[in-house]
């Protein structure tokens, strides 16, 4: 691909949700900051996602979000989170009258995600 990729784009490449469910995975905390500045890695949560047997051969695609404190960066991820749940399909929005579900957020001024979290479900696609 040569310019600018979107979302569309790639997932042009993919094609049958391999194992994916609405009601199944959820975000989890594999980095902690704590109080005075250090950082705790989970690696447990960690390898029971990476190396479970279904993905563990298989090549890992990295979204990244980061930016200021009460931005949308969770509204995002789960926005984008829907969208690989639907395939990728061009009717991906479903109703506008169901809860956006995946990475949790709360209204107000005081963060409510930090640190490092990952999706705990690997959601598996089939190459074209």
């Amino acid at each position: 691909m040569s310019g600018s990729t979107t979302f569309g784009d790639i997932c042009l490449h993919f094609t049958d949700v391999v194992s994916s469910s609405y009601s199944s995975g959820m975000a989890v905390q594999i980095l902690h900051i704590n109080e005075d500045h250090s950082f705790d890695l989970n690696e447990s949560q960690l390898e029971a996602i990476l190396l479970d047997d279904r993905v563990k051969d298989k090549p890992v695609v990295v979204v990244s979000v980061a930016g200021a404190y009460r931005q949308g960066k969770s509204f995002l991820l789960s926005f984008l989170l829907r969208y690989l749940r639907n395939n990728c399909r061009s009717d991906w929005l479903d109703d506008p009258r169901i809860k956006l579900d995946g990475f949790e957020w709360s209204p107000g001024s005081k963060p409510h995600t930090t640190g490092i979290l990952v999706w705990n479900e690997a959601l598996l696609y089939n190459r074209r």
